[in-house]
């Protein structure tokens, strides 16, 4: 920032170039030429914008990846009629309901288009069936779908108001040209004459005329309130080469004259900055640096408030002799109170301040936008995944077949063919030399599954009537081994006094079917 001030300062102060200050001539060209700067400017009024990455496209893309996939995950009742009204907007009735339909089927059709990312045109999003969706992933599927309206919601209103900023750096920046309260919406309006005060006196040196607006104080630095002459102009620059100058500042009208005159000057030798908090700053240093900077000894308060020159007398803005005695004291506005404040006194000063403020507040939401919209953004890759999930679900076992359990299925394996005492394992098995054969250990024939229970997971000890035990070898097929079986009766033991429902590996390791 400081090297763009005094980059300024040196464009305002060494400008014999474009001013002509030479020979006693443009004696207020550094204070015309910051002028010219701020002008131009405030005619422009280029809020840029350019401090923040612009992901406007991107978070229009990550909308609609979003709203497609969620459509084409959703139920069919959502998919075929778009959302049902918010409770509490009352009810719809057979028109209002087809028109919703209509609408969702239009926007429904552009989603059948919409590609991929990264897959160009050849991989499009296509209705996955909610019922095949896992749980899981359709909860997922609701909760980032809500979240991201949540977010667009946020969006819409920082966007809006970052609109409504736009329009009050307008009203600050163009209150702070023409004066007055001004509108921020719209085009900028032609000059108005309200922006400017009858008289060069009135306006240039009185309490209410200084500061009133910029345009008007431009008018004060190089007109004169009597003199009609192109070389009034020469106070202020030499580039007055076919520019028509043909009256003064005694009216408002007038006012509007000369200031047109001095912006067509201003156009050809200054560039317009864009409005930012620096480029205001920056300004404002100048001129305040210039402010003040002639020192003359009759003048009151020896020209410390004055803008521009003007004469060595009492009465410093005279404005009634072409080329020597035009600028503008501020003097009555800052002595009107104790301690007034520049902003106060200079009406324009306050009103670029207040701009300058509206700026920074803009820099602030336009960070807010791009963390909300990369949030966006983000949700929509998420949206992605989950969409891959239900596309493609993971291979689930059906019907009644429960997770193999391996504590439950271990098999107690002891090799009985063609064994040798070394091949017979020790740790679950018994050698027979009488048989020649690898046996296993008593105790460890149950060990195929628990107490009722089966290698299918079917748990047989819970059924307690013969029907209800039978019932379970409904889905074995004829030449398999049954699921579960009643017993009541065992060999050598007699019948039971509390019949049982066992699986048959329980009759298997017992030797009982």
């Amino acid at each position: 920032m400081f090297k763009l001030l005094y980059l300024l300062l040196a464009l305002t102060m060494c400008c014999t170039t474009k001013l002509g200050q030479s020979a006693g001539e443009a004696l207020n060209g550094p204070e015309f030429n910051l002028f010219c700067h701020m002008d131009v400017m405030l005619k422009k009024e280029e809020i840029k914008d350019d401090d923040e990455p612009d992901l406007t496209e991107a978070a229009k893309a990550a909308e609609t990846t979003i709203d497609t996939i969620f459509t084409l995950t959703a139920n069919d009742t959502y998919y075929d009629n778009g959302p049902e009204p918010n409770a509490g907007t009352g009810g719809e009735d057979a028109s209002q309901k087809q028109n919703r339909i209509n609408q969702c089927l239009q926007t429904r059709s552009k989603f059948d288009n919409v590609a991929i990312a990264d897959t160009g045109a050849k991989q499009k999003y296509r209705r996955v069936k909610h019922k095949d969706i896992p749980v899981a992933t359709l909860k997922l599927l609701d909760v980032t779908h809500n979240r991201a309206g949540q977010i667009r919601d946020a969006i819409k209103k920082t966007t809006e108001e970052l609109s409504t900023n736009a329009d009050n750096i307008r009203a600050a920046t163009r209150s702070a040209l023409l004066g007055g309260a001004r509108a921020g919406k719209g085009a900028f309006t032609d000059i108005p004459a309200d922006a400017f005060t009858a008289t060069y006196t009135a306006a240039c040196v009185t309490l209410n005329g200084p500061g009133k607006s910029l345009a008007s104080d431009m008018a004060c630095l190089c007109g004169t309130g009597s003199s009609t002459a192109t070389s009034t102009l020469s106070v202020c620059t030499a580039y007055t080469q076919g520019i028509t100058y043909n009256t003064d500042y005694n009216t408002a009208s007038n006012g509007v004259t000369i200031y047109k005159t001095l912006h067509s000057i201003c156009e050809q030798t200054a560039e317009a900055q864009p409005l930012t908090p620096t480029t205001i700053t920056t300004q404002l240093h100048a001129f305040t640096t210039l402010l003040g900077r002639y020192t003359l000894g009759s003048a009151t308060d020896k020209g410390n408030f004055a803008y521009g020159k003007g004469q060595d007398g009492t009465t410093q803005c005279t404005g009634n002799q072409a080329s020597e005695h035009s600028c503008v004291n501020y003097a009555a506005a800052f002595k009107q109170n104790t301690r007034t404040k520049i902003g106060q006194a200079i009406k324009w000063y306050g009103r670029l301040m207040e701009a300058r403020k509206k700026l920074v507040e803009r820099k602030q939401l336009l960070r807010k936008l791009t963390h909300q919209r990369t949030k966006l953004i983000s949700l929509a890759e998420s949206m992605h995944s989950l969409y891959e999930t239900a596309a493609n679900p993971p291979a689930t076992q059906t019907g009644n077949t429960a997770p193999e359990n391996p504590t439950l299925n271990t098999q107690i394996k002891c090799p009985k063919k063609n064994t040798t005492p070394a091949e017979c394992p020790t740790t679950n098995c018994d050698y027979d030399d009488t048989t020649k054969e690898c046996k296993p250990k008593p105790g460890t024939e149950t060990t195929a599954t628990g107490a009722g229970e089966t290698s299918t997971g079917v748990d047989c000890n819970k059924q307690q009537t013969q029907q209800a035990c039978e019932a379970e070898n409904k889905d074995v097929k004829p030449g398999q081994k049954a699921v579960c079986g009643w017993i009541d009766f065992v060999d050598g033991t007699g019948k039971l006094p509390n019949p049982e429902c066992r699986s048959s590996s329980f009759f298997v390791t017992k030797n009982l079917l």
